[in-house]
């Protein structure tokens, strides 16, 4: 294992270009510990540094997003994310595949969504 952060630490101090603070956090956050991925990663800063910034707040702001809904029941779910109508849509319409993937969008498992589904359906 300390061979590997050694590897990566060293990988990391590769990039040497624009803001190499934030781009190398960055990178560090987005290879997920993956030689190869970190790899590409210095590659893809090496071509325009502001697209692995871009990656990285995408990405926080999709783990903030997820913690977020996590918290939330499944109505709270799917008014945070506007997606009532479309959820009334298809339970109106009886659309079991449609609401599946409405409550996958909301960040509901697979398995729960079944069930979800099947007891809203049978009761619509």
């Amino acid at each position: 294992m300390a061979s590997q952060s050694s590897e990566l630490g060293n990988l990391l101090l590769t990039y040497v270009g624009p803001e190499p603070e934030r781009v190398r956090t960055a990178i560090a956050l987005l290879s997920h510990d993956d030689t190869e991925r970190m790899r590409h990663l210095l590659e893809c800063a090496a071509t325009d540094y502001r697209d692995v910034l871009w990656w990285a707040e995408q990405e926080q702001s999709e783990a903030e997003q997820r913690g977020a809904l996590a918290a939330m029941t499944v109505n709270e779910r799917l008014s945070h994310l506007n997606l009532m109508s479309a959820w009334d849509a298809a339970i109106a319409a009886c659309d079991s595949e449609t609401a599946k993937t409405i409550l996958a969008v909301c960040a509901i498992p697979q398995a729960d969504a079944l069930k979800i589904v099947e007891a809203v359906i049978g009761r619509a």
